[in-house]
């Protein structure tokens, strides 16, 4: 392109998105991931990390794309994800309603991944 460099895009090391949640969803997904909401679910760093960055064969979830978050505690919900992993996490997200998932979703989505 005229007047820029290939340094411009080639040093881009992550894409950025932008999600439209509605208001008080970043912190109500905080109380939901940090405190686990009161006993709805559990704390995510429990297997996530404290960082939530991952430990061991447990994925990272920070800085994820809430189009990535949304559909997983979902699926495993309506049991069309099945397997050890869905397994594990069935009985942390059987309380979640979908508005619980979308405010999760939205504070990851405020993490450094």
């Amino acid at each position: 392109m005229p007047g820029s460099t290939a340094g411009d895009t080639l040093t881009q090391t992550r894409d950025f998105f932008i999600t439209y949640a509605p208001v008080g969803s970043v912190r109500k997904g905080e109380v939901l991931v940090v405190d686990g909401g009161g006993g709805k679910t559990t704390p995510c760093a429990a297997c996530h990390g404290p960082d939530l960055k991952g430990a061991a064969a447990i994925p990272p979830i920070a800085g994820r794309s809430p189009s990535y978050v949304v559909p997983q505690p979902y699926d495993i919900q309506s049991g069309a994800r099945a397997g050890e992993a869905a397994a594990l996490m069935k009985p942390v997200i059987q309380k979640l309603t979908v508005d619980d998932m979308a405010a999760i979703a939205a504070y990851l989505a405020t993490r450094a991944p």
